[in-house]
């Protein structure tokens, strides 16, 4: 399937066409960008005016030219700051209708935040270390705090490149008063959308994306490399960029036009956008940040594409009520098998240590979902598994359980529940204990189907002076399977304080 985003920003307009897979990976086949300034004027007059609107319709026709041409099935347009700021904004949504048969999807802050993020954290190689993430657009400045894919708060700071450049700049170049103003300016926005109290703590890390920070560090890129460099995850420290920002601060427009790496049709805003970035770095107290090409365009497409891979995770809900159908892979097989074996373990377990049936609701799901992130990726799967149930519209379930089924199934390999998991520390102290239960048996479960052949058909259990003897009942023979079992005990017997003494059904007598 071929699907498109388009961005309507407040000052450039962005396509992107990727080809994406039935499982959900995607392959760039298009990008471009324009800038007709939509949000031109909107802080002065409140709307949208008829002439940036106008260019805008323009550059979405040929936009939806382009899409045709491609042979795009389904096309995602989002408008963001200018657009979500404008009186008009409910005119120029039918308006964009009329004339290209795009259906405008105007984004809160709070979830266009929420789409940078996811653009920047699927990028592969990136940080695994707690952030503060940020995206200076025309009119807004989107703030992340997260760690990982996790992401533990999303903003929007109504300030932006162009924002700042009409609000406070009036002379050409601008005067000493004006700068000071618009910092303060920058700095109240910035300290109201997340206080830095939040932002502290965790050796935290700065990202930033946006086509101002990306055309900062041109600059900087050719005057040490004589170019500017292609790729992502550049560092570029506090004292460069006050450097370039005070060295933009002297020049006309006219003069920033030509200066090697930066756009020329940013010239007259760069300061603006400059200046957002050098505030939140003293604001925060960041002495370098790691710049990040990705933007809304492709949060877009990562948002697309885990609903594609939310099919198989559809298909095993469903399977909760309805009877497994001849067709079903070696996946879904592998799924029911662990959840019954695993509720086999649960009601050996339940009496003695005084499980609810709330529990055998949470381990029931965990279980059937615990590989559903292997629609993502074999490697880290558990970990994709944990996302895909936090993201999934299909689930359900309040907050509070639906944390607690992502990690259950997060945890049914590789490392124990651990305090230094966010989303795990922020449960209370029983829940916590619960999760460390529940993971214990479905990962339990999972090793005695560790060839997904389903050859162990049942588990008796008893559980007698803190072991418990498990005699897999078998008609195949499946020795990986008792092995399996055997190497995924330890959780298990950490939570219940117990021992594991499997019976090996295919041992001599």
């Amino acid at each position: 399937m071929k699907l498109a985003a388009i961005d309507c920003g407040t000052n450039s307009l962005h396509l992107l066409i990727v080809q994406m897979d039935d499982d959900g990976r995607f392959d760039v086949v298009y990008d471009i960008k324009d800038m007709p300034r939509l949000g031109e004027g909107v802080m002065r007059t409140g709307v949208l005016s008829k002439l940036a609107q106008g260019r805008a319709i323009q550059t979405l026709k040929e936009y939806g030219e382009i899409c045709s041409r491609f042979g795009v099935e389904k096309t995602r347009v989002v408008a963001t700051s200018a657009t979500r700021r404008a009186l008009n904004q409910a005119d120029f949504a039918q308006l964009v209708e009329k004339e290209t048969g795009f259906d405008l999807e105007i984004l809160s802050g709070q979830e266009e935040a929420r789409l940078v993020a996811m653009a920047c954290a699927y990028e592969p190689g990136f940080t695994k270390r707690p952030y503060l993430l940020f995206n200076v657009g025309g009119g807004s400045t989107e703030m992340i705090l997260g760690e990982g894919h996790e992401i533990r708060e999303a903003a929007s700071a109504e300030v932006g490149a162009v924002v700042a450049t009409e609000r406070f700049l009036r002379s050409d170049p601008p005067k000493k008063a004006e700068i000071e103003a618009m910092e303060k300016a920058i700095a109240r926005e910035l300290k109201k959308t997340i206080p830095v109290k939040r932002s502290r703590g965790g050796k935290r890390v700065l990202i930033g994306s946006g086509g101002a920070l990306n055309n900062l560090l041109g600059i900087q890129q050719v005057l040490k490399y004589g170019r500017v460099l292609t790729g992502t995850f550049f560092e570029m420290s506090y004292k460069q960029l006050v450097e370039t920002y005070l060295s933009l601060m002297e020049k006309k427009v006219a003069q920033r036009k030509h200066i090697p790496g930066l756009n020329p049709s940013r010239a007259d805003i760069i300061i603006g956008g400059a200046a957002v970035v050098k505030v939140l770095m003293k604001t925060y107290g960041f002495k370098s940040v790691i710049t990040v090409d990705r933007g809304l365009k492709f949060g877009v497409v990562v948002d697309e594409s885990i609903r594609v891979k939310q099919n198989l995770l559809r298909t095993l809900l469903m399977l909760q009520s309805n009877p497994l159908p001849d067709s079903a892979t070696p996946e879904i097989r592998h799924a029911l098998k662990v959840r019954d074996l695993s509720l086999q373990l649960f009601d050996s377990l339940a009496p003695t240590f005084k499980l609810s049936s709330a529990d055998r609701n949470l381990i029931s799901l965990s279980a059937l979902l615990h590989d559903v992130g292997l629609s993502v990726d074999m490697r880290a799967h558990h970990k994709h598994s944990y996302r895909l149930i936090q993201t999934s519209d299909q689930l359900k379930l309040p907050g509070r359980e639906r944390d607690m089924v992502a990690l259950i199934a997060r945890y049914h390999r590789k490392g124990h529940p651990s305090m230094r998991h966010s989303a795990y520390a922020r449960l209370e102290a029983v829940d916590r204990r619960r999760v460390e239960l529940l993971a214990g048996i479905v990962r339990l479960a999972d090793g005695f189907d560790r060839s997904h052949s389903q050859a162990i058909e049942s588990l008796k259990c008893v559980l007698k002076k803190r072991v418990l003897t498990i005699e897999p009942v078998s008609g195949r023979v499946s020795r990986l399977d008792c092995m399996g079992g055997e190497g995924k005990k330890d959780l298990f017997e950490n939570a219940f304080d117990c021992r594991i003494k499997i019976l090996d059904p295919w041992s001599a007598p």
